[in-house]
């Protein structure tokens, strides 16, 4: 290829200046011949930022036509509201002012037959302790009825005493669950 460069050149009669100043390039060659070489850098410059305008430019299209969309979206919806509202009667009470609704009645109901039913639960364990109380009551009197009379050893008279103690502890917590209502110490 090269010898047919060449070859042209010799026969075009600027061989001597071929020789002189050779050729750099196609590029170099198109100045020669008086053209100015495609400038790439700057093409594809311009290229880009055409492909940024145009997506820039899809985007805010996107965006009015979803704008548009939502503004739509809500005028229907409204007018749809306000279509409804105007006509459709209002609702009606089907309690009457003043009146309790029923599921408050039936709650108050159920806290009363629970309260109920935690006296009764109380009242019977009052009994229940009551009738403990009284049997071990009898039970330290009967222990009490078993020491001699005559024994004053120093033995006996401290269990005497100390069986005299819990008899009134027990005297005390008979007379405190006898009364009508029991109030305990939190």
């Amino acid at each position: 290829m090269e010898a047919k460069k060449r070859l042209q050149n010799e026969l075009s009669g600027s061989s001597i200046q071929n020789y002189l100043q050779p050729s750099k390039g196609i590029r170099d060659d198109i100045r020669r011949n008086g053209g100015t070489p495609k400038n790439h850098a700057s093409v594809n410059v311009r290229y880009i930022k055409d492909l940024e305008s145009k997506i820039k430019q899809n985007r805010l299209n996107k965006e009015k036509q979803q704008v548009e969309q939502q503004a739509q979206i809500e005028a229907s919806s409204v007018a749809f509201r306000h279509e409804i509202k105007i006509n459709t009667p209002g609702p009606q009470r089907k309690i009457k002012l003043g009146e309790l609704p029923s599921y408050l009645i039936d709650r108050k109901r159920e806290q009363l037959e629970e309260e109920l039913r935690k006296r009764e639960k109380t009242f019977e364990k009052k009994v229940e302790t009551l009738e403990s109380l009284r049997a071990n009551l009898q039970e330290l009197f009967n222990e009490l009825r078993t020491f001699p009379i005559a024994s004053d050893s120093r033995a006996v008279k401290l269990k005497r005493n100390e069986i005299e103690k819990k008899i009134k502890q027990v005297e005390d917590a008979i007379h405190l669950f006898d009364q009508t209502k029991v109030y305990v110490a939190i």
